[in-house]
């Protein structure tokens, strides 16, 4: 299911505390998966198995929502063609680290506060595309809390 804004739920009434503290100073547990065909990439701080809502804060950008209503991921469309495509940095770590065949189906990342002491070099490459993404979502998710 699809929210937003005319849905009737506001984005004040969603919860998100998960969000906030999800790339903070304590480890857990994040699921990555990267549709080429949509050039989605979804990242989930629950398990993939528990349904969720996307709530659209912008054409780009949508946060993932349980039924409850708190936050436990996002959705980024237009990952590879407009989102990497404005940063050169990551987009050579996408490349370089071949991630689209690595997130062809969901993968379980232990999000690492400190990812250099992460021996894979992979994990690396993912964790820090998940916290540049999650930095741009939270900026973007701000707007719709106002």
């Amino acid at each position: 299911m699809v929210l937003t804004k005319g849905s009737g739920i506001a984005a004040a009434e969603l919860n998100y505390a998960r969000l906030q503290q999800s790339f903070a100073d304590k480890a857990h547990d994040t699921y990555l998966i990267y549709d080429e065909i949509m050039d989605q990439l979804i990242v989930r701080l629950v398990d993939p198995s528990l349904f969720v809502s996307e709530y659209f804060v912008s054409d780009d950008f949508a946060l993932l929502v349980t039924e409850d209503r708190n936050v436990v991921g996002y959705l980024i469309v237009n990952f590879r063609s407009e989102y990497l495509a404005k940063e050169p940095k990551l987009n050579a770590l996408w490349n370089e680290n071949n991630l689209a065949s690595h997130l062809d189906e969901y993968r379980k990342l232990r999000y690492e506060p400190d990812a250099q002491k992460t021996p894979q070099t992979i994990k690396r490459a993912e964790q820090r595309i998940v916290e540049y993404a999650a930095f741009n979502v939270r900026q973007i998710a701000t707007l719709a809390w106002a």
